[in-house]
């Protein structure tokens, strides 16, 4: 290329840019933005501090909460037989035996500075020998002082004083969203801290007192579920795994507000959903067993059922939500004190209750012959009525799920002295509001009085709940009148 051709491209593509710039300048006008700096406003909303949301900050209650969680080892010794030959097995005449160690594991919570330790049931169930790891890796050996599996507490003692431990909160003031930690002992990994927030209350995952039927194959047949077992779980995001059952779930204030006991999971690895026993609950257990020894659960005297908007329709209630009375017991606090079937309740000593899981954890608070203020709803109309709580050891039913009674299908209703004395017996129980059920599909008619099943007088409706549920497997004759008078029977399987 010579000089001339290389300084006309150049004068070509000068004049192109500046005939380009003047087109854009008459054609195109550009927007232009004004950038101005605001004077801060000093208006704040009232709920965030001066910088806008507040940061959780987990570290006091980590600091508070590491030395206070152990780790906690069962074992269970197992004898093994070793047999020399045939007829030595045969004759069940072992020539040598040996003596197997199975260990399980989990997390602990100490509660007193003198070595009170509040763990899981399932952690030291059948242990022959528990073991507690301090956080600084002390080991000590420890007591069972006592347990609960129906609400799958333990407690267990160490012999040590001025322990660092941790204090009780109030679950009940815990609220959707607010941060928990969960502190434990996961994969046998020492004390790990893990944060989440409450997802759900009052959660009840048919996890406590469920036993599964195996048949000789291991291959699961069926479901059985200890109609005494309280389950309101907190539900958390906090990440747990094995391991972490029986460690703490606390506040931001470093209280302990649950024992975490479960998770939901396909792999058996967290995924996602973690469930603690509410303080509450686990603090009244607690204070039982190193009391008294034992449990003493308080009863309503009611049998419940969930009300929601479906429910509500079919019973043609006026609330949409509550726990519904389908039953009273005739010598519990609930029917001394007016409550009548039918009822709707609201609330237990202005403690809302939404559900049966919600009820049970917050009679869980209490003990026998303590009174309650128990706002129910009575056909739109709202009514407190004051109840004396009964020992569920005694002739009063404790607030329960309600599985058994939708797998009966019908409501039981007992027997006043007027029904039986006009029926010339002495004892027995009424089928009403029949519906699908076993006792509908079976040929048991509305208006049936059961006087026994199996042989056996049944006098109230905890009677019929008790000896139903002791048969395990085969099955069901039930006997008693029919509405005309006439006495009949009716059998069937379990």
């Amino acid at each position: 290329m010579n000089m001339k051709k290389f300084v006309g491209i150049i004068a070509i593509a000068f004049l192109g840019s500046i005939l380009g710039i003047i087109g854009f300048s008459l054609f195109v006008k550009p927007e232009v933005k004004y950038v101005q700096q605001v004077q801060e406003s000093s208006a704040h909303l009232t709920s965030l501090p001066d910088g806008g949301l507040e940061t959780a900050d987990f570290r006091l209650a980590a600091q508070l909460s590491v030395d206070a969680v152990v780790h906690v080892t069962s074992t269970k010794f197992l004898e093994q037989n070793h047999y020399g030959n045939m007829f030595e097995y045969f004759f069940n005449e072992p020539s040598s035996k040996e003596v197997i160690p199975k260990s399980g594991y989990g997390s602990g919570v100490i509660i007193s500075p003198d070595g009170y330790i509040i763990t899981n049931n399932h952690v030291i169930q059948g242990a022959d020998e528990i073991k507690i790891k301090m956080n600084d890796g002390t080991m000590l050996d420890a007591e069972l002082v006592g347990t609960d599996p129906n609400t799958d507490v333990a407690i267990v003692k160490v012999k040590a004083e001025n322990l660092h431990y941790l204090t009780f909160g109030d679950s009940d003031e815990l609220q959707l969203g607010d941060w928990v930690l969960a502190v434990g002992n996961p994969l046998s990994l020492n004390t790990t801290v893990t944060a989440g927030i409450v997802s759900a209350k009052a959660r009840n995952i048919q996890l406590i007192g469920t036993k599964y039927k195996r048949n000789r194959y291991g291959q699961v047949t069926g479901i059985e579920r200890d109609p005494n077992a309280i389950e309101s779980f907190i539900q958390t995001d906090a990440a747990i795994n094995p391991g972490n059952s029986g460690g703490a779930l606390v506040n931001l204030r470093g209280e302990l507000v649950g024992i975490n006991t479960a998770l939901a999971s396909k792999t058996g690895a967290y995924s996602g959903y973690s469930f603690a026993i509410p303080s509450i609950i686990a603090k009244k257990v607690m204070m039982d067993i190193i009391e008294f020894g034992e449990v003493k659960r308080a009863a309503l005297g009611v049998t419940i059922n969930s009300v929601n908007p479906d429910f509500a329709k079919q019973e043609k209630l006026d609330v949409k939500s509550g726990v519904y009375v389908s039953d009273l017991n005739a010598k519990g606090g609930a029917a001394f004190a007016g409550l009548k079937k039918g009822d709707v309740i609201l609330s237990i000593n202005g403690h809302h209750v939404l559900s049966s899981s919600q009820l049970q954890e917050q009679v869980m608070k209490y003990s026998p012959g303590e009174i309650v203020q128990i706002t129910v709803d009575r056909k739109g109309s709202e009514k407190i009525f004051s109840v004396e709580l009964k020992d569920h050891d005694s002739s009063a039913t404790m607030v329960s799920s309600s599985e058994f009674w939708i797998w009966l299908g019908a409501d039981i209703v007992s027997l006043d002295d007027e029904d039986l004395e006009r029926m010339d017996i002495s004892h027995g129980v009424r089928v009403e509001n029949l519906k699908d059920g076993v006792l509908k599909r079976n040929g048991v008619p509305e208006g049936f009085v059961i006087t026994e099943i199996n042989k056996i007088k049944i006098n109230d409706i905890q009677d019929l709940r008790r000896i139903i549920e002791s048969i395990k497997k085969g099955g069901v004759f039930i006997e008693g009148i029919l509405t005309n008078g006439r006495y009949d029977y009716f059998t069937f399987r379990k």
